[in-house]
């Protein structure tokens, strides 16, 4: 608060008491702390036009760190360090595997999904939400991986090159078996 009208030799703004009581909230995700102004900060110079009284308060806000660690990133990391397990399952037993990926993905998805919900909507993408996407990332790769061995094995090839070959050449081969067959009709 100040007055841009009157400069300090005719109106001097002063605080005698500040107080603001703090309860315990489980509501707020930051604790409020407030501060009377710095004496820099109590006049405003103008320059030419003289140097003005300000009355205020500074007013600083900390979030809880720890809330969010243990609800949201410790949970989603240790998710992706369980998606590796799935390399530990021998390739032979799909079902296991993709359920387990997939499962593990959906309730990414969800712990996502929750944050952008419940979390203040800003300009571009926060800290937490590149961290989920990593962790979706993650998952979605391991899973990615495990659908190339699924095709190679499939398919009796061992290298990746290999197999783009394989299904390069069986695409051709169905060009030519429709070519074949229209040319034929």
């Amino acid at each position: 608060v100040g007055s841009y009208s009157y400069d300090m030799t005719k109106m001097l703004f002063n605080i005698s008491h500040l107080t603001f009581i703090q309860k315990q909230s489980i509501i707020l995700d930051y604790s409020i702390e407030i501060l009377n102004l710095k004496p820099r900060d109590k006049i405003f110079l103008a320059g030419a036009l003289g140097n003005y009284s300000l009355a205020g308060f500074q007013m600083n806000l900390r979030r809880h760190v720890m809330s969010y660690i243990i609800t949201y990133y410790l949970p989603s990391g240790l998710f992706v360090v369980v998606s590796w397990i799935s390399f530990l399952i021998p390739p032979d037993i799909v079902p296991g595997r993709m359920a387990l990926l997939i499962t593990l993905f959906l309730v990414l998805i969800n712990i996502f999904n929750n944050i952008t919900t419940n979390s203040p909507k800003a300009e571009g993408l926060t800290a937490i939400e590149i961290w989920m996407l990593a962790c979706i990332l993650f998952v979605f790769g391991e899973r990615l991986s495990f659908s190339m061995k699924i095709a190679r094995n499939a398919l009796g090839v061992s290298t990746s090159s290999e197999l783009y070959m394989s299904l390069r050449g069986q695409t051709f081969m169905r060009h030519e078996k429709a070519h074949d067959d229209h040319a034929g009709t």
